[in-house]
């Protein structure tokens, strides 16, 4: 049996909490109850929207119960600029109100004019919430939702209960799996980074206890309940393991805990008893509040990396063997920054002596703190490192500045789907991997996860060309994994059914469009030679190393596809 008081030391945080952040709040109704301690207890937890008509302020602003990842995305993103809906009103008795937030408002607006300006208020109100926020607590509630057909927006609440009128042509029922929690909220990060400028943040996840009493999957409401906890508390599971700025708080356990759990729910077994909230949040302020002091540059969220890659001991021990073959010499003049994440090692060491002598090589695998979030006052020149391998950089006189990976195509386009993770010995590759549908059935869904992953590099972008920092700016794209490592990872069907080209061709013709802006500023370098790669649009067997799920091609890979020349053709010009 477990001990009811032994549960005061269920939870070691990963860092403090302090009076002075900045903290947001978002979720599903048990994210209330959070947000409300907080404000007890004297932490900085701003209402930044408009207070008319509000019904309550338990979250950060009057988006209501947000119950998925997907709906908390699209708002970022909407408040971003980025994402437009179809459905923008329902007509109710009374008035008009806001699909997204149907019951966030005490009455009705009286036209959709007023609806409309209330919404451009609100989204404003997320938009600072966001830019602003040192720490966001997010609760995960759902994985079922209801979505517009048109837009994909996902809603709240089904169309024909609060507001609206279902009609299946219109509405369609999704139900998330793992890989697309995994990447919506892997898209949120990555959109709130780029909302921040680039700056890192901290993310406290939990999972409502709340259970399902209605399920629109053809099955007991007791089997999708456990499912969609079950996937929720995975998906947390992997974020709090994988990055040291997300941390999961066990309410979910405390609350389902066996010896208590009959006392914990009310009589209807789905709301949680004021006596189990209480002790959640009293095990919540004693694990944050009894918090040791930490003041290292990770717990204040430099630690957020803009590479998926950090912590893939594979792409790792490629970037210390790559960089062991061929030391830097250090009295020789530095006029080229190279800055990307693992491929980068293969690629340094297809360069002649003379050009990787000319190179300054920040590796953001082992990169400790964060020069997109202060690069208006460092203007990237500080580069502080987590391995003895690499000379900490405090200066440098580089004119030429070289990206590369960077997030751009090759295993990119795969990482858009969920993570793409370290090999060992006895895996399968399925294990792995992301599962990524061997037939697009609506390309403009997939356009979309696209411009997710992208967001953040545009920003980035964006600020290094604004500043004027470097002459010069060049763009190397990521190389595909070989078709050795796609046929382990991802299976003999989905090589051969060829759908990889066409997630190609797509991923290139969205990151056109959004990186047009920089055409006559940045060069970018793909690897689109057809010698390179196979039929299956993956990089030919003959450039593989290291193990069969190693995503890096070899040294040849840059050499054949002339690499050195292509660079110093922008660099020298």
């Amino acid at each position: 049996m477990v001990d009811p008081q032994g549960l005061q030391s269920i939870h070691t945080p990963k860092w403090k909490l302090n009076k002075d952040d900045c903290i947001v709040t978002m979720g599903s109704c048990f994210a209330q109850h959070v947000g409300r301690k907080l404000k007890s207890l004297g932490y900085n937890v701003p209402y930044f929207d408009v207070e008319e008509g509000t019904k309550n302020k338990n979250f950060s602003a009057n988006y209501g119960n947000i119950y998925t990842v997907r709906q908390a995305l699209q708002l970022v993103r909407e408040a971003a600029g980025d994402f437009k809906r179809s459905e923008v009103s329902w007509e109710v008795s009374g008035g008009y109100i806001d699909p997204i937030r149907p019951n966030s408002l005490s009455h009705p607006f009286r036209t959709e004019n007023e609806l409309f300006e209330s919404r451009d208020r609100h989204l404003k109100a997320v938009r600072s919430a966001i830019q602003e926020l040192d720490v966001l607590v997010f609760t995960l509630g759902l994985t079922e939702a209801w979505e517009c057909i048109q837009c994909g927006s996902v809603l709240p609440v089904v169309p024909g209960v609060l507001g609206g009128v279902f009609s299946k042509d219109r509405y369609r029922f999704v139900n998330f799996g793992y890989e697309q929690i995994v990447g919506d909220l892997n898209s949120l990060i990555e959109e709130v980074k780029s909302a921040r400028g680039g700056k890192g943040f901290r993310l406290l996840l939990t999972v409502s206890p709340v259970p399902l009493t209605a399920t629109a999957e053809n099955r007991h409401v007791l089997v999708s309940s456990v499912a969609s906890k079950s996937i929720l508390r995975a998906a947390a599971d992997y974020f709090a393991r994988e990055f040291e700025f997300v941390d999961y708080f066990p309410a979910f356990e405390i609350v389902t805990c066996p010896q208590d759990v009959r006392q914990n729910y009310e009589d209807n077994l789905r709301s949680v008893a004021p006596s189990a909230v209480e002790k959640v949040m009293g095990i919540f302020e004693a694990s944050y509040e009894g918090a040791a002091e930490q003041s290292s540059d990770r717990e204040k969220g430099e630690g957020a990396f803009i590479s998926d890659e950090v912590g893939d001991v594979d792409c790792e021990d490629a970037l210390l063997d790559q960089f062991s073959k061929t030391p830097e010499k250090a009295d020789s003049v530095k006029d080229i920054l190279f800055f990307g994440n693992s491929h980068m090692g293969y690629m340094r060491n297809a360069l002649s002596e003379k050009t990787v002598g000319r190179g300054l090589f920040v590796t953001l695998n082992f990169l400790k703190n964060a020069p997109f979030s202060v690069i208006e006052e460092e203007r990237f020149q500080k580069f502080h490192f987590t391995h003895p391998s690499f000379t900490n950089i405090d200066g440098h006189q580089c004119e030429s500045l070289v990206l590369v990976g960077y997030g751009l195509m090759g295993d990119w386009i795969v990482r858009s789907f969920g993570p793409l993770m370290a090999g060992y010995e006895g895996c399968l590759g399925t294990d792995i991997s992301p599962n990524i549908p061997t037939e697009i059935k609506d390309e403009n869904e997939v356009r979309e996860l696209f411009k997710r992953q992208l967001g953040v590099r545009v920003a980035h972008l964006r600020m290094l060309v604004s500043l004027d920092i470097f002459r010069n700016i060049v763009v190397i794209a990521s190389p595909d994994m070989t078709e050795r490592t796609a046929r382990f990872r991802f299976g003999e069907e989905f090589v051969e059914s060829n759908v990889y080209v066409k997630y190609k061709s797509i991923y290139k013709s969205v990151m056109e469009e959004m990186f047009n802006e920089f055409v006559s500023q940045v060069d970018f370098i793909l690897h689109d030679d057809e010698d390179l790669n196979s039929e299956y649009g993956f990089a030919k067997n003959k450039y593989a190393v290291g193990k069969e799920w190693d995503i890096h091609p070899g040294r040849e890979y840059y050499v054949d596809s002339g690499i050195e020349k292509r660079i110093l053709r922008y660099v020298d010009r």
